[in-house]
């Protein structure tokens, strides 16, 4: 069923018969619906392949949505569409090695102009990770106020750990705690900023993979 908005001159949301209206980025739109068949349902090779990747990738994104939401914001403004397609995109375009398996060194999960952690480094700590990176606040592009974005990624055990909202650039150190339970397990680790008015953000360093 599907239910018009505004009267017989507005949108409608929902489906249609053949069609499935709904509202998206200020607009109103109608799709059609995919007509169902056996070749369509079983797909060629390089369809199953493809729906390979697409579902690796919404496997990985999975635990770490509200990295996401937030590393590509901005992106998905400029390309109107929901921050977690954005980062899907990017990553299914540029993240997978030729047999279909993720390459957690070229993943994103952040995308802006902002200036990355410059020469940064990870070390392990009696109760978690620390990060430090150069002071880089002349650049025209990075700014003392700037917010770390520290993410520690046990991909095989889909749990996260880390700060979206860290200390200042300036401050060229910070750490995160990881759950004493939680030892003995490996880690991919990503940092970035976003700005203080998280109106901006950098591109993700990927850091590399540590056990705790």
């Amino acid at each position: 069923m599907a239910i018009i908005s505004n009267g017989i001159n507005g949108g409608f949301s929902g489906k249609a018969g053949a069609v499935v209206g709904y509202y998206r980025f200020g607009k109103w739109v109608v799709r059609s619906l995919p007509k169902p068949s056996a070749k369509r349902k079983k797909g060629t090779p390089g369809q199953r392949a493809s729906r390979s990747v697409f579902n690796k990738m919404q496997y990985f994104l999975s635990p770490i949505l509200d990295y996401i939401r937030m590393g590509f914001a901005q992106e998905a403004k400029t390309r109107q569409m929901t921050a977690h397609n954005a980062a899907k995109s990017y990553n299914m375009r540029h993240a997978f090695s030729s047999d279909g398996e993720i390459v957690y060194s070229k993943v994103l999960i952040s995308m802006g102009q902002l200036v990355a952690p410059v020469n940064a480094n990870i070390v392990k700590s009696d109760t978690g990770f620390w990060a430090s990176w150069n002071d880089d606040t002349d650049h025209k592009t990075a700014f003392y106020d700037d917010r770390l974005i520290f993410l520690a990624y046990d991909v095989q055990n889909e749990r996260a750990f880390g700060t979206r909202i860290g200390p200042a650039r300036s401050e060229k150190e910070g750490g995160i705690v990881i759950p004493e339970s939680e030892r003995g397990n490996t880690y991919h680790i990503w940092l970035a900023f976003v700005s203080d008015q998280r109106d901006k953000i950098s591109n993700s360093s990927y850091m590399g993979s540590f056990e705790f």
